[in-house]
């Protein structure tokens, strides 16, 4: 699979099998989050991997999405170590950057996963749940992680068009003649 078909073609999965993912699967998805960018590669993300288990029942009940979370096999939690944290922004970026890594990679495999930011504000009880104790851990998302249901080929969504996302194009002349990108903000199409 080429790697813009990739990207076109991942989804999040929310329906999944009772088949556990292998160790070494999860592992490889952990390495892959670890070469996303970061400040100063400072690396700022930790992991705690939940399989099935009382904790793992435990944290699903804490969301709104219990139903469908209590399927998926395995849970990788995401944390952001604010030890090694220099800027918050740039910190929350990368985290952003390594989440993104495990889900293409995780499609790449045809393993479903699905990034659940709602139990962010939940963060403090999860981590009593599973012991994390130490203040500078602050959970950024949990990543659902499983065999999929149904391996039917998921429909492509609708995105918008590319010129739709450019908020403003700044060239010179010559380019902007050539191409149709609109240079006024806020054109609707």
């Amino acid at each position: 699979m080429e790697l813009f078909d990739i990207i076109k073609n991942r989804r999040s999965i929310r329906a999944y099998s009772s088949l556990l993912i292998e160790k070494d699967v999860i592992l490889n998805l952990i390495n892959a989050a670890g070469y996303a960018p970061s400040g100063k590669n400072l690396q700022p993300w930790r992991f705690v991997i939940v399989g099935n288990s009382k904790e793992k029942e435990q944290i699903a009940e804490l969301s709104k999405y219990v139903s469908w979370l209590k399927q998926a096999p395995h849970y990788i939690l995401v944390f952001l170590d604010n030890h090694l944290s220099y800027d918050r922004t740039k910190d929350i970026q990368a985290i952003g950057a390594c989440i993104q890594n495990i889900l293409l990679l995780a499609h790449a495999q045809n393993i479903g996963a699905c990034w659940v930011g709602e139990i962010i504000e939940q963060g403090e009880k999860i981590k009593r749940l599973i012991n994390v104790n130490e203040d500078y851990f602050e959970l950024m998302a949990l990543i659902t992680i499983g065999h999929m249901k149904n391996m039917e080929i998921q429909q492509p969504i609708m995105r918008r068009v590319v010129d739709d996302n450019i908020l403003l194009w700044i060239a010179d002349e010559e380019f902007s003649e050539n191409h149709s990108i609109s240079t006024t903000l806020g054109d609707s199409k």
